[in-house]
């Protein structure tokens, strides 16, 4: 998964979605773009003042960011502690400072513990990555739950 790709899909895809999984590459290019406006913002806004430019739209700008970015960062990390087959509630890790970050980031860091959605030749799809359901049998091609694609 690339940037953009990854940005679509959880701002205008998954913006609230706390069920099923989400990649490491979807989980960390979301990261960066959250991270690059919490900090990048207000850093470029603190140059320009000092070279003697009022920017005030770009501090408006981090705090619509900020706040429309909060929900779908927390929606992708709980997906993603979902595909490393942990419970979502160990994002709350978070609020212990400095220890709680490392904790969750070594858990953002695990693979995969559910099967691929691609096919192989013996293996039943188990495990549906939209909706998160235990599929059981391979009933075609489409979750039997949400009927997306597998």
């Amino acid at each position: 998964m690339n940037y953009s790709k990854s940005f679509k899909t959880c701002v205008f895809q998954k913006y609230a979605t706390f069920k099923g999984t989400s990649t490491r590459s979807e989980y960390w290019w979301f990261w960066i773009t959250y991270w690059c406006v919490l900090i990048g913002l207000p850093i470029v806004s603190f140059l320009l003042d000092n070279m003697g430019i009022k920017l005030y739209f770009l501090m408006v700008l981090w705090a619509i960011g900020s706040v429309g970015l909060a929900v779908p960062f927390v929606a992708v990390s709980v997906r993603r502690l979902h595909d490393g087959g942990f419970s979502g509630w160990h994002f709350f890790w978070r609020a212990i400072p400095i220890i709680g970050n490392i904790i969750t980031i070594v858990l953002m860091c695990q693979p995969s513990k559910h099967k691929s959605n691609i096919p192989s030749s013996n293996q039943d799809k188990l495990f549906c990555h939209y909706c998160g359901k235990h599929i059981g049998d391979l009933d075609g091609n489409f979750c039997k739950f949400c009927g997306k694609p597998l």
